[in-house]
């Protein structure tokens, strides 16, 4: 049985939605870097629909591409949730706006 050194699964909406969406991301021990077959998976899941990327450590240009891919992700991800928190300011905002006028 493989031996994690990461290893989580989060529902991405809370128990009363529902929802089955899920992220869950595996990185196998290389064992102090002895064994570089591990398994680097990250799974999204919405519903019916399942998302799965691999990030091969094997070799040194998967190793630096697999970290290149998982920074671009991480950014990419920071920024979309920076624009979704001033999109949904925007939209309180008007919508109160909206209220008070009647």
């Amino acid at each position: 049985m493989p031996h994690y050194s990461y290893r989580k699964r989060a529902f991405l909406a809370s128990i009363s939605t529902s929802s089955t969406a899920f992220i869950r991301v595996e990185a196998e021990s290389s064992h102090d870097g002895t064994y570089g077959l591990g398994n680097y998976i990250l799974t999204l899941a919405d519903c019916r629909r399942i998302v799965e990327l691999e990030f091969p450590l094997t070799t040194a240009r998967a190793r630096q591409q697999s970290l290149a891919k998982a920074d671009l992700l991480a950014r990419i991800i920071n920024e979309f949730c920076k624009a979704l928190r001033e999109e949904a300011r925007l939209i309180d905002k008007y919508q109160r706006g909206v209220l008070v006028k009647g």
